[in-house]
């Protein structure tokens, strides 16, 4: 049977400067450390559709059209980008790896691409209207050492009939990357359904917040609508309290009626500031818990 991944995207990450890859990928956990002495910064995936490309000399080049979520990791594996026909490659979609894009704080509103332009044009791409599944292991490993190889040195274009060759084959399914559980796309998450153990609709997923310097995924923002009695209030959700299954479009919280009811929520015109500790900390300590949330000043979250 044909395995077929819907695929989820996330916030992308804040850096500094160019980039320069390993020769195999970083463990999240190293990545994790390494970004410890920096102040955490977050991002609601939402708003990270649709940003505007820039290469290194500040020429728009494109766009995000969406980002590709990672379970398991609960982390960014890509955006997903189009660059317009710019570059001469007509209609074609590229999958890059979160950590090839920067983030400047002093332009929100753009993103950078730090790869140079034949590395891009050589890019593998697909037709946008033909996604690749993403969770194969196959299309993985072919993006990633691509990019990897383009960190040190740009990339001719002899290797181009492996590339389509790898192409096809992840089209066709296949094994899945190691550690996956499953793999979407930020669009199809946001919206999607929200059950309890019974099965019974909770709500859906208003927004992702993630770590913009290292891709993590920390929350699922929630709707829980009028049926729990609760207006228009938004609710934070650790990720890790929601679970799916690679071939269900819904997620599942497991928490009883009477939790939720007492959970901590916010007015979605007021959201608060995921990066603040305390509010991380209380949040995430009522999940585990059950503890009441404490109240805190926070700024908005961009």
């Amino acid at each position: 049977m044909k395995r077929r991944f819907a695929t989820m995207v996330i916030a992308l990450p804040l850096m500094t400067g160019g980039f320069v890859f390993a020769e195999d990928p970083m463990p999240p956990a190293k990545a994790d450390a390494m970004q410890a002495d920096h102040k955490v910064m977050t991002k609601r995936l939402s708003q990270c559709m649709g940003k505007d490309v820039y290469n290194q000399a500040g020429k728009k080049i494109g766009d995000i059209k969406d980002i590709v979520l990672d379970g398991g990791t609960n982390r960014i594996s890509y955006a997903v980008v189009s660059y317009g026909g710019v570059l001469g490659v007509g209609d074609k979609l590229f999958a890059v790896p979160w950590r090839a894009l920067e983030s400047r704080e002093v332009e929100p509103d753009k993103v950078f691409l730090n790869v140079s332009e034949d590395t891009m044009k050589n890019a593998p791409g697909f037709d946008k209207n033909s996604w690749p599944d993403m969770a194969n292991a196959t299309f993985r490993d072919q993006i990633d050492r691509y990019y990897n190889d383009a960190g040190k040195k740009d990339k001719d274009a002899k290797h181009e009939g492996q590339r389509t060759d790898d192409m096809k084959a992840a089209d066709k399914g296949g094994p899945v990357k190691d550690g996956l559980t499953w793999c979407r796309r930020v669009s199809a998450v946001i919206g999607a359904d929200v059950r309890n153990a019974s099965n019974e609709n909770l709500g859906s997923i208003d927004d992702i917040v993630v770590d913009a310097h290292n891709g993590k995924v920390h929350y699922a923002v929630l709707s829980f609508g009028g049926i729990m009695g609760m207006g228009d209030k938004l609710f934070a959700i650790p990720i890790k309290s929601l679970a799916t299954k690679a071939d269900d479009d819904k997620f599942v919280l497991d928490v009883p009626k009477d939790r939720l009811k007492e959970a901590p929520g916010f007015n979605k015109k007021n959201w608060p500031d995921f990066a603040d500790p305390q509010f991380r900390s209380s949040v995430d300590d009522y999940y585990s818990t059950g503890r009441e949330v404490k109240k805190s000043d926070t700024a908005k979250t961009e």
